[in-house]
């Protein structure tokens, strides 16, 4: 708890005075306590925030979650049905959604509403025409999103989605990248029966960007968390205007504060506790059905209002609580709501004591009386210090990478308890030296296998990545990590130990060559018609290579190979023997002893149009070539050959010599 409170602000509902001035900003709606917010006097913007929806609208939204028999897409639209009309007036609202066209496309996102003013007729109506169809380029759509939103003060994306797989997208990039160009652009995610791996990865949106995350794992979790992340972003980082239900008259003879109608608010965790001085939610609606609600956030109000009954909510985190207050004609009513609330510091460690596990994901759930494991209340990674929560038992799990740890909380009203969740694991980074010619790292595939007495190799594999340097969470045990970049690759035994970090540099003992074509007596490389293969000679002949890259760079493991080169498809190879040694760097150029021949029927006045069938022997009789082309064009081997045309009514046949680095036209003359 954080003492003692702020004093508190007063509301001029003659609009003569900006309302809360030094108006704290709520850090987190599900309850990320401690954050900095901002105690600037601001004035609000009159369009209010920006909220742009990225919605899912891959086939996978057809699905359902758990027991229940309403499709996933069906689910959000409802819980839309019920957020939108909550909105703030002057809230902008738009909406990109993907894979809602075609049925396999990873570019199929669109914005399908630029941002404007909440329609909730018109968005509902949008959505009930696009059923879900085709795969989830999530991290296009959030792209489109964050450039709908340039030149918007105080804006903020919702990527509502069940899936990342089919595009195979880095969110982490993505996250990263949005960052840099919208430095103040939070984006908050709906993950709806995530899949593990798939949350996790997710994570980074909300953490890179300052949104938040929110866990939907059945159908009232996502309404829930629907209306959750809209009333936040709908006041992100903006002043809250109070609503006033009852206009004042235009002109009141100035009074003291003391003897105006009004109400003084402030809550506490428990009855006698002292008044909390961290943001609150506070919702204040009257006995007028009319009349709109006030909502603010402030650690405490004090505002001008019309003699009657009010219901007063008070929201911090997780923790809610309700009271009636009767404000009279005499003064000042004032009321402090007990929020019958505790408040949780949560960590996460590699082990008991160690050090701490940044990216650890970290969840809360409350602890049921049935068997059924209760949703998530909050995920997130453990960088938010404390937790309001109301009192009562919790479950607290951290996982990371493969590991999963599970520990109870409980949380008694008005105290503040730490609990660390150690994940008994180890962490090991691996990374692949560079080449000698290399100015950094380079990326590599890594594959870690564990023992596994029923895989018919004695293994398993437990986990991969594809970076420069890679990062596993483990239990801890004997792994046999596999460094591969090209053909190359390097195996090693590790063992991890309880809060152990390991860091290893694995020398791949490879060669690198690139290799390049030139024809005899050419200055330059050529690119034209050209393909290699690459054949292993030691440990028995093989081929390990075959490519149409002009100039390929190959790594291979060290040892003897024959490099084949070949011009087009017929006879025109140069083949070159070598014996590639661990940090060999060369470049090797293959020479072609062919020329370049064009085939050209005449009668000696101009050519014959006739249909052709062209055969082509070397000096030993051995067909090299054959086609139906009208002037066929090819590369041939430096020598002698015969070529046999035949015609309709007749046979042409005529010798003619290549050499090496030539380009000629060979007349086959009819006669």
């Amino acid at each position: 708890m954080r003492l003692p409170c702020q004093p508190r602000q007063h509301a001029d509902r003659t609009g003569m005075q900006p309302f809360l001035n030094h108006l704290l900003v709520l850090g987190a709606a599900l309850g990320l306590v401690g954050v900095a917010a901002s105690a600037a006097a601001q004035t609000s913007d009159a369009r209010g925030a920006t909220i742009m929806l990225v919605l899912d609208g891959s086939n996978s939204m057809n699905g359902r979650i758990g027991a229940d028999p309403t499709p996933k897409h069906l689910l959000v639209r409802e819980a839309l049905r019920q957020a939108l009309p909550k909105l703030p007036p002057a809230t902008r609202f738009g909406l990109v959604t993907f894979g809602h066209r075609r049925s396999a496309d990873c570019t199929d996102s669109e914005l399908v509403m630029p941002p404007g003013p909440v329609n909730p007729v018109g968005t509902l109506d949008i959505l009930e025409r696009l059923p879900p169809r085709g795969y989830s380029p999530a991290m296009l759509g959030l792209r489109q999103a964050a450039k709908a939103t340039e030149g918007a003060p105080a804006a903020s994306i919702v990527l509502v989605l069940d899936d990342l797989a089919s595009c195979r997208e880095d969110p982490c990039a993505v996250a990263g990248e949005i960052a840099a160009a919208y430095p103040n652009l939070p984006i908050h995610v709906v993950g709806l029966a995530l899949k593990p791996e798939d949350a996790q990865q997710l994570t980074c949106l909300p953490a890179r960007t300052g949104g938040r995350f929110y866990a939907a794992n059945d159908a009232p979790g996502v309404a829930s968390a629907v209306e959750q992340v809209f009333a936040f972003a709908g006041a992100d980082r903006l002043p809250a205007q109070p609503k006033v239900p009852t206009p004042m008259p235009a002109a009141r003879a100035p009074q003291p504060a003391a003897t105006t109608p009004g109400l003084a608010l402030a809550a506490t965790l428990t009855e006698k506790g002292p008044p909390l001085d961290q943001p609150i939610r506070w919702r204040i609606t009257g006995a007028d059905a009319k009349a709109e609600p006030i909502e603010a956030h402030a650690a405490a109000l004090d505002l001008d209002l019309a003699p009657g009954r009010y219901t007063v909510e008070a929201q911090v985190g997780l923790a809610r609580a309700t009271r009636q207050v009767e404000v009279t004609p005499q003064g000042r009513s004032r009321l402090t709501i007990p929020l019958d609330a505790g408040l949780l510091a949560l960590t996460a460690s590699l082990q008991k004591g160690g050090r701490a596990a940044p990216e650890a994901m970290l969840s809360v759930s409350a602890v049921g009386s049935g068997r059924a494991p209760s949703p998530a209340l909050w995920v997130s990674r453990p960088s938010a210090t404390e937790l309001v929560l109301p009192a009562g038992n919790y479950r607290v799990v951290a996982e990371e990478g493969l590991v999963r740890t599970e520990r109870p909380a409980s949380v008694r009203a008005g105290e503040r308890a730490a609990l660390e969740v150690p994940l008994g694991a180890g962490r090991l980074e691996v990374e692949a030296a560079p080449l000698r010619s290399q100015g950094g790292r380079e990326q590599a595939l890594y594959i870690v296998h564990e023992d596994d007495p029923e895989s018919p190799d004695g293994r398993r594999e437990v986990a991969r990545s594809a970076a420069p340097r890679a990062q596993f969470t483990l239990p801890p045990g004997t792994y046999y990590v596999t460094a591969r970049r090209g053909m190359a690759e390097v195996r090693e035994r590790i063992v991890l130990r309880h809060g152990d970090e390991v860091k290893k540099t694995l020398a791949i003992g490879v060669a690198r060559v690139q290799l390049a074509t030139r024809i005899s007596g050419a200055t330059a490389t050529t690119s034209e018609q050209v393909s290699y293969r690459v054949l292993r000679l030691d440990g028995g002949l093989r081929e390990v290579v075959r490519t149409r890259a002009a100039e390929p760079i190959l790594e291979l493991t060290p040892g003897q190979y024959r490099l084949e080169s070949r011009l087009g498809s017929q006879n025109a190879v140069a083949v070159r023997e070598i014996d590639l040694r661990a940090g060999m760097e060369q470049r090797i150029v293959l020479e072609q002893p062919a020329g370049f021949v064009r085939l050209r029927l005449s009668d000696g006045s101009g050519g014959l149009g006739a249909e052709a069938f062209w055969q082509i022997s070397d000096a030993a009789g051995r067909l090299v070539w054959r086609t139906s082309q009208f002037e066929p064009e090819l590369v041939l081997a430096a020598g002698r050959y015969t070529v046999r045309v035949e015609l309709r009514e007749r046979v042409l046949e005529q010798r003619f010599e290549i050499r090496a680095g030539e380009t000629r036209r060979v007349d086959i003359v009819g006669g």
